[in-house]
């Protein structure tokens, strides 16, 4: 027993099928021009896309040559800031061992300027006032008194014995003729004391004055390294201040070339994507003239054979079945047909009592 289906289910399709299968050329034609305009859209993204991928490949190799150079240049960058650290640090070293040669040999040049300065004086003591005394060749008492101040004086400097200094201003007060043997006595304990000072001295100025000189070429040796070292140092600072120039360069650069790449990135997948969306409607019209080959068929009166009632029951849709195909179908098809309604439309299905 065949069963009836239910026409107040999809009422929609018996109202156009027939308009369908009438203006069939006029949908197949619009199908067809919306396809050929999909196709002609997507193939003309073809030589769009291939270009814009070439460019965007040549942006990411030079982009990727920017970011090797920024990287080349922050190595740089740090091997020079070394280079000029341990510069300046060899210039600050350079300085604190001037600064102790300096003050070492300022120290020995003052000592041997003192020796020179007693050695002076006692010559100047020895050839002019003592002598003077000695010989009795003063002609008025203060000019001898002068004289007698002026000996002692340099003795107290030398640190001669206080009881020799007190004599001597005694001795040499008077004149040769009236020198008693005390006095003559004193006179040879100065000239000894004298003798011994100069020789020490001249034994202490023969000391030192090497050591004078070593500390006078030290110190020379040292400024001419300090302004060795100091150039170095200015030109490892300048030279740091390039690298640090390119660095900054270099990452500018990246930056720039990164916001290039991305924009051609961008275009490219743009340029793809709408061809994507071309080729998606060209699929779409032709799923179009595929189905509306099918519904056109299941609409024609002349679908009635066992084969076509196969094919509409197991590929027509629900919502493009008729009456009269659901009639003419057998009993099976029509069990599967309502099997098919009621699992798509299972509130339907219970609305209509089936």
């Amino acid at each position: 027993m065949r069963r009836r289906w239910p026409s107040k289910v999809f009422p929609e399709f018996e109202q156009h099928s027939g308009a369908v299968v009438e203006n069939k050329e006029l949908l197949q034609a619009a199908i067809e021009a919306a396809r050929c305009i999909a196709a002609e859209k997507q193939a003309a993204f073809g030589p769009q896309i291939e270009p814009a991928k070439l460019v965007a490949s040549q942006n990411q190799a030079a982009f990727d040559a920017l970011v090797q150079a920024e990287q080349q240049a922050s190595v740089d960058a740090e091997a020079k800031a070394e280079v000029a650290k341990a510069s300046q640090e060899e210039v600050d070293n350079v300085k604190v061992e001037h600064s102790h040669v300096e003050a070492s040999g300022r120290a020995a040049a003052e000592c041997f300027e003192r020796l020179r300065a007693e050695q002076s004086a006692g010559t100047a003591i020895s050839e002019g006032s003592l002598q003077m005394l000695v010989e009795g060749g003063w002609e008025d008492e203060e000019l001898m008194q002068a004289a007698v101040d002026a000996v002692t004086e340099h003795l107290t400097n030398i640190h001669a014995e206080k009881a020799l200094v007190a004599a001597v201003a005694g001795g040499l007060a008077v004149k040769p003729a009236a020198r008693g043997v005390f006095d003559q006595i004193t006179l040879e304990s100065l000239t000894e004391a004298l003798a011994a000072r100069a020789l020490e001295l001249q034994q202490k100025i023969a000391v030192s004055l090497p050591e004078e000189r070593a500390a006078k070429s030290e110190l020379l040796g040292l400024w001419a390294l300090l302004d060795v070292s100091g150039e170095k140092a200015d030109a490892a600072a300048e030279s740091y201040a390039a690298a640090q120039a390119v660095l900054v360069n270099a990452r500018l650069a990246v930056k720039s070339g990164k916001k290039e790449l991305n924009l051609q990135q961008r275009s490219s997948g743009n340029l793809e994507a709408e061809q994507y969306l071309e080729e998606e409607k060209v699929r779409e019209a032709q799923e179009a003239q595929a189905a509306l080959e099918r519904l056109v068929e299941v609409a024609l009166p002349a679908v009635s054979s066992d084969d076509s009632d196969e094919t509409v029951a197991e590929e027509l849709p629900l919502s493009m079945l008729t009456s009269e195909a659901f009639e003419d179908a057998s009993q099976e098809q029509q069990e599967r047909f309502l099997e098919r309604f009621q699992i798509e439309n299972p509130q339907r299905f219970e609305d209509c009592g089936m």
